[in-house]
């Protein structure tokens, strides 16, 4: 409910978080966004498992590289 989707949401249908829990998630996520499992961690760790939050954490983490 009041959440709006994104472009990076709407490519995975029924995931509205990131839960690197569950591995199935991890998969996609990591496919989405062309980075490794522990990039991804890293990222929820740093900003939390907001979709959008974690796409920019990874951008940024990309432009320092």
């Amino acid at each position: 409910m009041g959440r709006t989707m994104t472009a990076s949401m709407m490519r995975l249908p029924g995931i509205a978080f990131v839960n690197t829990g569950d591995p199935y998630h991890v998969y996609r996520w990591c496919r989405r966004w062309g980075v490794t499992e522990t990039q991804l961690r890293t990222a929820v760790g740093a900003v939390g498992r907001e979709p959008r939050a974690v796409e920019a954490a990874l951008k940024i983490g990309r432009a320092h590289v």
